[in-house]
C-alpha cells in the first residue's frame, strides 16, 4: 500500500527549461545554444548539482570557456533560477494528495544556492513532510545513496513511496529500490498518470 508521494522538482513542480529561458534573455538563438552547452551542459553543472563545487568556481570556468562572453555567462549564473516557476496545476495536484492522507516528499537534484533561493520564495515546499537536495546531502538520483537518504532521514519504507520523475534514469534507479514509478516525460499529464494508478 502505497503511503508516501515523492516529488522530483524541475519539470514536474517546478518549470525548468534553460534553452527556452536563455533565448528568450539573450534574443539570440545561437549564442543562447553556446551558452546552453558551456552552462547546462557541463560536468560543473552536475558538481553543482552534487554540492562539490561552489558556485563562484563553476561560474569562472564556464567564463574561462568564453572569454568574450564574461558577463553574459556571470548574469546567467546569478539569474537563471528565476526560471523556475511552480507549476500551478501540480501544486494543487500535491495538495489533494496531502489532504488524501498521504505524505508528501521532495527529492532533487538541486544546486544548494538555488534551492535556498527557491524554497523561500514558494510557499508549497512548507507542505512537504521531508525535503532532501542532492548539493545537501553530496550525492545525486543516479546513486542509490540519495532515495537511502530519503527513507533513512524519514523513516519510510521504498515499498510504500511512489516517486515522480521526469528523467528516466532517476525513475529506473528508484524501481530498482522498490519504488513504485511514474516517469513524467510532459508535467501536464501528472493528473492523468496519478489516475491510471487509483491516486485521484
Amino acid at each position: 500500500m502505497i503511503k508516501n508521494v515523492v516529488f522530483d522538482l524541475g519539470n514536474v513542480l517546478l518549470t525548468f527549461k534553460p534553452m527556452e529561458y536563455l533565448k528568450s534573455k539573450l534574443n539570440d538563438d545561437k549564442l543562447a545554444e553556446k551558452i546552453y552547452n558551456i552552462i547546462f551542459k557541463s560536468d560543473e553543472w552536475i558538481m553543482l548539482d552534487n554540492g562539490v563545487i561552489k558556485t563562484e568556481e563553476a561560474t569562472e570556468k564556464f567564463c574561462m570557456r568564453m572569454r568574450n562572453k564574461e558577463n553574459i555567462i556571470k548574469d546567467v549564473m546569478n539569474d537563471w533560477h528565476n526560471l523556475l516557476k511552480p507549476i500551478d496545476e501540480n501544486i494543487q495536484i500535491l495538495n489533494d494528495l496531502k489532504e488524501k492522507g498521504y505524505k508528501i516528499y521532495i527529492l532533487s537534484n538541486f544546486h544548494d544556492i538555488a534551492f535556498d533561493n527557491v524554497y523561500k520564495k514558494y510557499d508549497f515546499f512548507k507542505d512537504a513532510d521531508g525535503i532532501v537536495i542532492s548539493a545537501k546531502i553530496k550525492c545525486i538520483k543516479l546513486e542509490k545513496e540519495m532515495f537511502g537518504s530519503l527513507i533513512d532521514t524519514y523513516k519510510i519504507k521504498y515499498e510504500e513511496s511512489i516517486f515522480i520523475d521526469d528523467v528516466k534514469e532517476n525513475v529506473d534507479m528508484a524501481s530498482s529500490l522498490g519504488m513504485d514509478t511514474i516517469h513524467l516525460e510532459d508535467y501536464k499529464k501528472l493528473k492523468e498518470k496519478l489516475n491510471l494508478k487509483g491516486f485521484l
